[in-house]
């Protein structure tokens, strides 16, 4: 088992590295739960202007390269993500010096990992998209919960993970093949397995313990 410390000195060495690949700044999230605000571990050092116009104007909503990523997994440099920008989000981060960028997602849907990373001077070669990757997989790794004795079955999990992906129960129970009536019991189950009052908790401390 790596200590505590040991987890917080290779963290700091991946995210040296990251920043070593983005000389104009990298943005990540990792472990994203409902929502791409709900992140487990949240870095951003892209310049400061442009920080406060992107987080004022709620731009995450309409990233396009953050639509890609919650799409697929992989890497792909900005100007290859064919993703509506109406709101021209890339346009105006290249007026802060940001022109080149990749985005890198990994992991589940739900849980998902994301890596933008930003530079002025040319666009991001093969080998650096897949070591992005390699880095973001990295910092999912050491930054992944521990469930500290916190189990579900895979019955309870899938139901909590179809739920958590936005399926009404109708829907959800038809995708698992059960009756809704079922899907009921089991997420009543796993709501008890996790001490949670309601399935919306249940699903919160699911993600936060790598559990779904």
């Amino acid at each position: 088992m790596i200590a505590q410390g040991e987890t917080s000195a290779e963290l700091s060495r991946v995210l040296e590295r990251i920043a070593a690949m983005a000389p104009k700044g990298f943005g990540l999230g990792a472990h994203v739960g409902i929502g791409v605000g709900l992140a487990r571990f949240f870095r951003m050092t892209y310049p400061k202007r442009w920080l406060d116009i992107y987080q004022s104007h709620s731009l995450v909503l309409m990233d396009p390269t953050i639509c890609w990523a919650m799409s697929q997994t992989g890497a792909a440099r900005w100007s290859e993500v064919e993703m509506p920008d109406p709101f021209k989000v890339l346009q105006k981060a290249a007026l802060h010096g940001m022109r080149y960028g990749l985005i890198a997602s990994v992991g589940p849907v739900v849980g998902r990992s994301i890596l933008g990373a930003a530079r002025s001077d040319r666009e991001f070669t093969a080998a650096e998209m897949s070591q992005a990757c390699v880095l973001l997989e990295d910092v999912a790794r050491l930054t992944a919960p521990v469930s500290d004795g916190l189990k579900l079955s895979p019955a309870q999990a899938e139901a909590l993970r179809q739920v958590a992906q936005g399926d009404r129960l109708v829907r959800a129970a038809g995708i698992l093949g059960i009756t809704e009536s079922a899907l009921k019991a089991r997420l009543r189950a796993a709501r008890e397995a996790l001490g949670a009052k309601t399935t919306s908790q249940a699903i919160q401390i699911a993600l936060e313990n790598a559990l779904i």
